[in-house]
């Protein structure tokens, strides 16, 4: 709208914000210098891990981590990043495959952490890891965040919709999510941002 205004035209300020997805339950790790003596009680395992549900992962069974990886790969792959920019993000957009903030192109970038879009492998990679429909799947994200952009959100529930999956949309405020987030017995995926990048 800004460009139709006579003499109107868009200044970029800084480089945004990253839009990322966060494979809830995946907070559980063992005390890595003596797995078996966890000191802290709430350290492990935490509410949140549930090896149930698929893009979680059982930190005692080796297979299971792979194939929790395997679904978050696949549901990873079935994300257009390139149409989200054009569409969702009016052009004003790059490419991020890190959490990071770490973009294709910088001299930290390495290229074995592209995820380029292709539904049909995802598919390929869903029926692997022995969900060939998909799944239900759970999908956060929240309307109250200025950082978040909801539009984001449901392109990319419509991108796992294609795939098969059973998307289920939740719109609850962060403020309210929040406590399940810092004592990590969430267990969704959801929308999140990333620290400000240089591009």
């Amino acid at each position: 709208s800004v460009d139709a205004v006579e003499g109107g035209y868009v200044v970029r300020i800084t480089g945004g914000r990253g839009q990322l997805v966060v494979f809830g339950g995946n907070y559980d790790i063992k005390n890595p210098h003596d797995p078996d003596n966890v000191t802290a009680s709430e350290s492990y395992p935490r509410s949140g891990l549930d090896p149930t549900k698929p893009w979680i992962g059982d930190p005692d069974d080796e297979d299971s981590l792979q194939q929790a990886r395997t679904v978050r790969h696949a549901l990873a792959q079935a994300i257009d990043r390139d149409l989200l920019i054009e569409s969702s993000l009016d052009g004003y957009g790059s490419l991020l495959y890190t959490m990071v903030q770490i973009h294709p192109g910088m001299d930290e970038y390495k290229s074995d952490w592209d995820i380029p879009f292709d539904p049909d492998n995802a598919k390929k990679l869903l029926a692997e890891a022995g969900y060939p429909d998909c799944f239900d799947l759970p999908w956060w994200i929240a309307p109250d965040s200025a950082l978040v952009n909801p539009e984001v959100g449901m392109a990319i529930a419509q991108m796992w919709t294609n795939m098969g999956c059973n998307v289920e949309i939740d719109n609850t405020a962060y403020a309210a999510q929040r406590p399940s987030l810092v004592d990590r017995s969430f267990k969704k995926p959801w929308l999140m941002h990333g620290g400000q990048g240089d591009k």
